[in-house]
């Protein structure tokens, strides 16, 4: 082949490749949503000229669901399509820059948050929480029919449109949008009802009550039976111990935990004890107090004892973190290789390794390390600490 000739078919080729790229990253961007740069100010600014509504991704690093949304409806063409034609879409890390200051103008409560704002940085509407390609497709239908969206029936509501099912459906949007405005919303709602009773009204009053000096808790409290008909009692007992929680921990004063226990007791007195227990325990965890949640956690299992080996790893692990106790160790080392006897999994082998070290049974911890390392080869999990902790033997 001549050097022209071999030239030509080179150039050909090169310029084959770059077509392909070209058409490659033009399918890319086509096929998922573009998000816009810029500061908030500019964001508004090219809203307003450009008579749309924002879509604003309000994300934080460390979110599992923020990422799967990334990854599996970001990506999506259809949402690409829609959402790229309708809305300017911007992504915000609620925890840097102007994130924070939006999170608190906007009330982002949860991660991910999905908000839908005009021009005037005024919220048209919102979403919450991981949603499938469908709903989110959806979702952005909503936020496109400004007559009906958050924003438009809040300003319905402050302007005094009490009537009944505007009412209900508005206290139940917010109740979904996890925004925490929905108190407001829900008392007027009964206070057009004579009777609270209704399917309805007991809804509404089980999403909202969190004062057990008001007419609200008096009435969930005398109305036990039928709230669990309505909601299941699994999850009547969460709520009571939320509303423990809630009481207990107000302000910077120490919790009262014999007022927890009181409040619990007027509903369910059997699991009263074992609840206050769990709560002790927690809070002596997060304020740093680890002799004391080690006592609390060693006389909770001592008292009920756990066949949940997720639950009993846990305990486990967190001895490991944060007791140095080597009695408080050993209880830690039953409980994790009773986990790993209820059913083996590589987080609990290596909780036992992990115990085995700190309790220096260094021949054990490696017979229980190389147990775990095995078990996420044959599940394809990540044993990198693992391997660290016993090269460091």
């Amino acid at each position: 082949m001549s050097y022209a000739n071999h030239q030509t078919t080179t150039n050909m080729k090169y310029t084959q490749l770059i077509l392909f790229l070209l058409l490659f990253s033009a399918t890319q961007a086509f096929g998922q949503m573009k998000f816009q740069h810029g500061t908030w100010d500019e964001i508004l600014t090219k809203a307003a000229d450009q008579d749309k509504i924002i879509f604003v991704d309000a994300y934080a690093s460390w979110c599992g669901p923020c990422k799967m949304m990334d990854k599996n409806v970001f990506s999506d063409v259809s949402v690409g399509n829609y959402y790229n034609e309708n809305f300017i879409n911007v992504k915000i890390d609620m925890e840097k820059g102007e994130g924070p200051g939006l999170a608190r103008q906007y009330n982002v409560r949860a991660y991910p948050s999905f908000l839908f704002v005009d021009g005037n940085g005024d919220l048209v509407h919102r979403g919450i929480g991981y949603q499938p390609v469908e709903t989110f497709l959806a979702l952005g239908e909503a936020a496109s029919d400004t007559e009906n969206g958050i924003g438009t029936l809040e300003r319905r509501f402050k302007r005094g449109d009490r009537d009944p099912e505007f009412l209900y459906q508005l206290a139940k949007m917010k109740i979904d949008m996890m925004d925490g405005g929905h108190k407001p919303v829900v008392e007027a709602f009964l206070e057009t009802q004579e009777d609270w009773t209704s399917e309805n009204a007991m809804e509404l009053i089980y999403y909202t009550v969190d004062d057990v000096n008001s007419e609200m808790f008096k009435f969930f409290a005398d109305n036990k039976m039928s709230f669990e008909k309505l909601m299941g009692q699994e999850s009547m007992e969460n709520k009571v111990f939320d509303l423990a929680v809630q009481q207990v921990f107000q302000g910077e004063m120490s919790p009262d935990f014999d007022k927890a226990e009181e409040i619990i007791r007027q509903f369910y007195p059997e699991i009263a004890q074992k609840s206050v227990l769990q709560m002790k325990l927690n809070y002596h965890y997060s304020n740093g107090n680890f002799q004391d949640f080690a006592e609390t956690t060693a006389s909770y299992l001592d008292q009920y004892p756990s066949d949940n080996y997720d639950e009993l790893n846990s305990y486990a692990w967190a001895f490991y973190t944060s007791v140095d106790d080597k009695k408080m160790l050993k209880k830690a080392l039953g409980w994790a290789r009773k986990s790993v006897e209820l059913n083996e999994q590589y987080f609990n082998l290596d909780t036992v390794a992990a115990l085995y070290v700190k309790l220096g049974k260094k021949g054990k911890a490696k017979k229980y390390g190389k147990k775990a390392i095995e078990k996420a080869k044959a599940t394809g999990e990540d044993y990198s600490e693992t391997e660290a902790l016993l090269n460091n033997l």
